[in-house]
């Protein structure tokens, strides 16, 4: 057995309470036969800042660990969002196609500015993408039954205000291609179950994608408010811009890039959450169980507030040269804060303290960071 297999069975051990942290280092010094000494972690855990930053140590057994660890979290993140992606990307692999195979069926809607667009699909994807003045509809039906009988039971009420499509009544699998104009709709909301949903640029003065067990991918929304709500899949906003967002899964990752949004509230369990490129005042994000990353991000104004929190993940800041913060990180005892600017500890073991020049700074942050099993990093 190699020695990559090795650690990977003892880090599965830790994770499943068999062994300790340090009897693992142990194993782990063992098979690394570096016959180093274990250097103590305390130090390094609770020492305030100084001028070490230039020195190079060795990591210790628990840092490599740690790295192993979130390498291989963000391997599983990357196979599983992939994996999903390229599925969604297959009608044929549609969960429709358990009951038989597809047959499409072409619509044809008229489309007026500032309608309403409501679509609810099932056991299928739903898609949206640029059209031209109407609005076509393909719909591909997944039945034991007769496709022109079920499509009866596909709710339709279309108007110069709205088009609404209900296929949730559908015995079997409805997904939906839809192409639309690009014109300004008073609002947008898509559903869906056991399917992706994914959404071109568009522009609305409201949004809302909800699905089960799929992905969700908006790119270039323009609304005032947005709302992606998945379970068991991911979420990613690329090129959006909001006044307002609110994404929430469980089960998979949320990347924001490319995006502004001046409060964006993202939630998850069991996935990471990444912030790329994107610009935010009031940025909330909560996870459990894996990392949280804010190593690209920018301000829509002058203030801001960030607030990060998980368990059993690190979390990454790095904080623009421009931007002055004033921050506060708890990582738990059995946590670890490595911070580049001046910093306290107070007795709740939190680190706070200031980015260099944050006084004169014309542009600044307020950024709260927590975790209890994980690294905390502040650059």
């Amino acid at each position: 057995m190699e020695a990559r297999e090795e650690i990977l069975m003892i880090l599965k051990m830790v994770q499943d309470g068999k062994i300790s942290n340090e009897d693992a280092a142990k194993l782990i010094d063992a098979i690394e036969n570096k016959g180093e000494s274990k250097k103590d972690e305390q130090s390094y855990r609770y020492t305030q800042y100084n001028t070490r930053e230039k020195k190079v140590r060795k990591k210790s057994f628990d840092e490599k660990m740690e790295e192993m660890a979130e390498g291989l979290e963000n391997m599983v993140n990357d196979i599983v969002g992939s994996t999903k992606e390229a599925f969604s990307n297959f009608p044929e692999i549609d969960p429709g196609n358990w009951f038989t195979t597809s047959e499409k069926r072409h619509c044809t809607y008229e489309a007026k500015e500032d309608m309403k667009l409501e679509l609810i699909g099932k056991n299928g994807s739903v898609r949206l993408l640029p059209g031209e003045d109407k609005i076509n509809v393909v719909y591909s039906i997944y039945t034991k039954q007769d496709v022109d009988e079920v499509m009866k039971l596909v709710d339709v009420r279309s108007s110069d205000k709205e088009l609404f499509i209900d296929a949730s009544g559908v015995d079997g699998g409805v997904s939906m291609e839809i192409r639309i104009p690009s014109i300004n709709y008073k609002s947008i909301k898509a559903i869906t179950k056991n399917g992706s949903l994914r959404c071109c640029p568009l522009n609305t003065d409201d949004a809302e994608f909800i699905t089960k067990n799929g992905s969700l991918r908006l790119d270039g929304i323009k609304s005032p408010v947005i709302k992606a709500h998945t379970k068991n899949g991911s979420v990613t906003l690329s090129n959006c811009e909001s006044e307002k967002a609110g994404v929430e899964t469980s089960n998979g990752s949320i990347i924001i890039q490319d995006s502004e949004i001046e409060l964006l509230d993202c939630n998850t369990t069991n996935g990471s959450i990444r912030c790329n490129g994107s610009k935010s005042d009031n940025f909330e994000a909560s996870t459990s169980n894996a990392s949280i990353s804010m190593e690209d991000f920018d301000l829509v104004g002058s203030k801001g507030i960030m607030n990060l929190k998980t368990s059993n993940g690190n979390v990454r800041i790095k904080i623009p040269d421009d931007i002055g913060a004033m921050f506060k990180a708890q990582a738990g005892r059995n946590g670890r804060v490595t911070v580049n600017f001046p910093c306290t500890i107070n007795r709740d073991l939190e680190y706070e303290g200031k980015t260099n020049g944050y006084e004169d700074a014309k542009r600044k942050i307020i950024i709260t960071a927590k975790t209890n099993l994980g690294r905390i990093d502040i650059s």
